[in-house]
Order: C-alpha cells, then structure tokens, then sequence
C-alpha cells in the first residue's frame, strides 16, 4: 500500500505501508515498517488549517482560514496502520 500527500507548492510526500514491503524479497528477515498503531513514521500530520485554507483572489495579507467551531485542535494525523487494517479486513 502506499500513500500520497499532495500540497499546493510542496514535494509530494509518499508512504509505503503494506504489511509486506512492496520489493523485499526476504518478509520474514525484512519485514514491513508498518506494524503496530502510533508509530511516527507512519502518521501523516495535517496542520487544520491547511485544510480549511480557501482565500479569496487576491489573497488578503491577514488572510485566517475559518475553522468551524466543532474542530478541535491543531493537527489531523491519520494513522496509515489502521487504514492499513481496514483495507485488509475490506479484502476478505
């Protein structure tokens, strides 16, 4: 499995997270990074409010996205170890 955060002006960032590594050919010696929840390497960390930047043109200079009011906090982190168990469990 792999993931792929795009951003406006930023290096794509990619994550390789299978529960086998996609070119090892030795699992059992060389296995997966990806293989137990919380591990930094494999939390994408999304600040809020790039998520809720949506300026009007031209972009005004003390330009603040608006978050509603029911979100909590600074980040969103997805966790690629639970979708990974998800699409797992999705295959059976």
């Amino acid at each position: 499995m792999t993931a792929k955060l795009y951003r406006q002006n930023m290096a794509v960032q990619r994550w390789d997270f299978g529960n086998i590594k996609k070119y090892s050919r030795d699992p059992v010696n060389d296995p997966a990074g990806c293989n137990a929840p919380n591990l930094p390497a494999f939390q994408i960390t999304i600040p809020i409010g790039e998520v809720f930047w949506d300026p009007p043109s031209p972009i005004p200079p003390a330009y603040v996205p608006v978050i509603p009011a029911t979100i909590i906090g600074t980040n969103f982190i997805i966790d690629l170890y639970r979708i990974q168990r998800i699409a797992l469990k999705a295959k059976v």
